[in-house]
């Protein structure tokens, strides 16, 4: 359900993999780990900004994303980042342009003129002194030309938009949630971002999509228009209601569905978990599954939304986000060259309200080892993972299984070409593992040709001899 972003002073950290934009023709994909927050405060007093500095350092953040604010606040707010080495994607004007659409506009209610003249007024406009298209009032029938978007494009730049004077800046944040039902909206995206393109230095838009088929209707039209890629990609899950540990498998099936997507485009994902309470929604525990879900998926990145309400679920949800924080660190670097492989990896036990958690295998870009990321649902208590590796599924000897996230083996059965592991997670928690071994040196063949139990087992002996 779409949630306003724009009546009080919020922050929303996410954790992200990125790299110091350049000019390229295909998508960059984002590979050092980084720990960031949105801020909407650049809409408030910049006597305030210290304070929140104050927290991004304390929650080890490397990345703020700025949520709607004048130019000169945003600039006072860049200006703190760039000091402490933060990288930037500050919200632009042209939000307002792909949110309400070409004109005439009504009166008022949500994509009405008094709710225009709120949003410009928090980029430090007022009537009549307002960019196009909305300079010429409510009954304006004139599209912004593309000669006037290049020349908000090129104020934009020369401000603090300019990446030689805020070294820090990512991408610009210029949508919310836009439908692609909208008549125009996916159009104007992608003429703000071509104009960026060939404006700017690097740095395209960015945005949050919604996770439901219309949003993900509204990113893939987007992508396949938008050249070079955009940075990120990013989409919000809101899909916590009712019983505590439940919708759980529904948020990971959006999960999934997004990290396709950004495989399909070599765009990178960052997933924007349910933060704000929906009754009793989320629960201790539940901030932690929904990160990890998404990473076990193949999310290249957490967004929370947001530390005010945050805030408000109590302690234990700054706790959470911190320790997620903390993994992300840990594992970021390697997390960043995984991709998706068939899996060769089962799990048992940690399921909460449903069978089992969840196992998922990806294979190292450089390396070619095979690790599975492992993430629990059960969201209430201490739970025992039972994991099964096929190491004929590798295609290599295993020699060990490393807990990625201290950095030590773990101890392992072996049966035939299988190996299996019990590991402790706690309520909502992931881990990664690597399965350490010599790629070259193949399964033995001792190993792979066992029979199995039963006329499949003798059959496949049969067929391995045959075709050996």
């Amino acid at each position: 359900m779409p949630v306003c972003k724009c009546h009080a002073p919020v922050l929303l950290v996410f954790m992200v993999m990125v790299m110091p934009p350049v000019q390229a023709e295909e998508p960059v994909l984002l590979s050092i780990p980084v720990r960031g927050m949105i801020s909407v405060t650049t809409q408030y007093d910049p006597s305030i900004y210290p304070g929140e500095i104050t927290i991004l350092k304390e929650l080890d953040v490397d990345v703020i994303n700025t949520f709607h604010g004048t130019p000169s606040n945003v600039e006072a707010f860049l200006n703190l980042a760039d000091q402490i080495g933060i990288r930037c994607i500050p919200s632009i004007h042209l939000i307002c342009w792909i949110r309400f659409g070409d004109p005439p506009y009504p009166p008022s209610g949500p994509l009405g003129w008094t709710n225009i003249l709120e949003w410009l007024g928090l980029y430090g406009y007022s009537w009549p002194d307002l960019p196009a298209p909305f300079s010429n009032g409510p009954n304006s029938t004139g599209p912004l030309s593309q000669e006037q978007l290049e020349e908000q494009v090129a104020e934009i730049l020369g401000g603090f938009g300019n990446p030689g004077h805020h070294p820090s800046i990512l991408a610009y944040y210029a949508f919310d949630e836009p439908s692609a039902s909208s008549p125009g909206v996916i159009d104007r995206m992608a003429r703000v971002h071509s104009a960026f393109s060939r404006l700017g230095s690097g740095p395209t838009i960015a945005g949050i999509f919604l996770w439901n088929e219309d949003g993900q209707a509204a990113a893939r039209e987007y992508l396949s228009r938008a050249s070079p890629g955009p940075e990120l990609l990013m989409y919000d899950c809101y899909v916590l209601r009712h019983a505590i540990g439940s919708n759980l498998n529904d948020y990971e099936r959006y999960a999934g569905d997004w990290a396709r997507m950004g495989e399909e485009f070599g765009v990178p994902v960052i997933a924007v978990p349910q933060g704000f309470s929906v009754g009793s929604r989320p629960a201790v525990g539940e901030l932690r599954a929904q990160a990890y879900l998404a990473l076990a998926a193949g999310c290249r990145g957490i967004s929370w939304f947001r530390l005010e309400t945050l805030r408000s679920l109590g302690e234990w949800a700054l706790k959470e986000i911190a320790g997620v924080n903390r993994d992300l660190d840990i594992i970021g670097p390697t997390l960043a060259k995984l991709e998706r492989a068939e899996d060769v990896a089962t799990i048992e036990g940690c399921g909460g309200r449903y069978r089992r958690g969840t196992s998922t295998t990806f294979i190292h870009a450089e390396e070619e080892m095979r690790y599975v990321f492992v993430a629990s649902k059960n969201v209430t208590g201490m739970d025992v993972a039972t994991v099964t590796v096929s190491e004929a599924g590798t295609g290599y000897t295993i020699e060990s299984i490393i807990d990625c996230h201290e950095g030590r083996e773990v101890g392992f059965a072996r049966e035939s070409d299988t190996l299996s592991f019990r590991f402790a997670l706690g309520p909502g928690q992931g881990r990664l593992f690597r399965l350490e071994g010599d790629t070259s040196v193949p399964v033995p063949e001792a190993r792979s040709t066992l029979p199995l139990p039963g006329a499949t087992g003798i059959l496949l002996t049969i067929l391995r001899r045959v075709f050996r």
